[in-house]
């Protein structure tokens, strides 16, 4: 099985329609292919917030009519997809990619999820993940301090290269600043918890906001002050990403990159 088959029985694999012979040449694929692997991780979890959050609706015949109208043009989406191998051109991720600061595809898939809901600003809740750890409950709780304006960024810009020289100096590690389609950035900040400094990155689409907790990496293994999950950091040391989703309609993809432990959260 390669990834084209794979990709193809993904959601048939979800729903429980597979028979047995093809879902254990799926489950083979998926053991040996980390971006199947990844992709078929985040078609669960996909699956699972549309189940919960959303209820069937009459589509308004205005909308249908726009729909089909989009349908019959030709397509003019740019893909690109992780330097893995050629044969994973295939995959169903868009992103925009910079030669030195990519974000990840499984973050990339997580916002994606996210623009699949509304976006309700009245909801607020704490997030209650079945796994927690200080760092994914920071990054959460930043997320919505964010969202309610109670922690405005520091700098207020969408270029890449102011935001880069406002951290220079201050913090002992690099930050990520990934162009993510669809979205501006927006502003970042410097805070210092216990003598860890924090960077935070904001993206912005109208309502709606990705938010970038950075750290660094070694501080973070090291479980001083702020820590992971065992789970997490056991993916963060394979050189894997952490994916989880909470009650409170967050995602969450935690992953590092050279000196630099990276959290992003966007709504669901």
């Amino acid at each position: 099985m390669n990834c084209r088959d794979a990709d193809e029985l993904m959601s048939a694999a979800v729903d429980g329609e597979l028979d047995s012979e093809t879902l254990r040449e799926l489950e083979e694929h998926l053991r040996q292919c980390f971006p199947c692997r990844i992709e078929f991780h985040l078609e669960k979890i996909t699956k699972h917030a549309v189940a919960k959050h959303l209820r069937r609706v009459q589509t308004p015949e205005s909308v249908t009519h726009h729909l089909f109208a989009l349908l019959a043009q030709p397509s003019s989406t740019q893909w690109a997809y992780p330097p893995h191998t050629e044969q994973h051109r295939h995959r169903r991720i868009s992103l925009s990619l910079r030669s030195s600061s990519v974000i990840p595809v499984a973050a990339g898939v997580a916002i994606l999820i996210g623009g699949i809901f509304f976006f309700r600003s009245g909801i607020l809740r704490q997030p209650q993940f079945g796994d927690r750890a200080d760092v994914m409950e920071a990054a959460v709780a930043n997320y919505h301090a964010f969202r309610q304006g109670a922690m405005p960024v520091q700098l207020s810009s969408d270029d890449p290269e102011e935001v880069k020289r406002f951290f220079q100096g201050k913090i002992d590690f690099d930050v990520y600043l990934p162009t993510i389609a669809g979205y501006q950035l927006a502003g970042a900040g410097i805070t210092d918890f216990k003598g860890m400094k924090c960077a935070h990155i904001v993206y912005r689409r109208d309502s709606t906001f990705i938010y970038l907790l950075q750290l660094h990496l070694e501080d973070v293994l090291r479980g001083v002050p702020l820590a992971l999950s065992r789970s997490a950091k056991g993916a963060v040391e394979r050189g894997d990403w952490y994916v989880a989703h909470g009650k409170d309609s967050c995602g969450v993809v935690i992953w590092g990159e050279a000196h630099t432990l990276c959290s992003a959260v966007a709504s669901m």
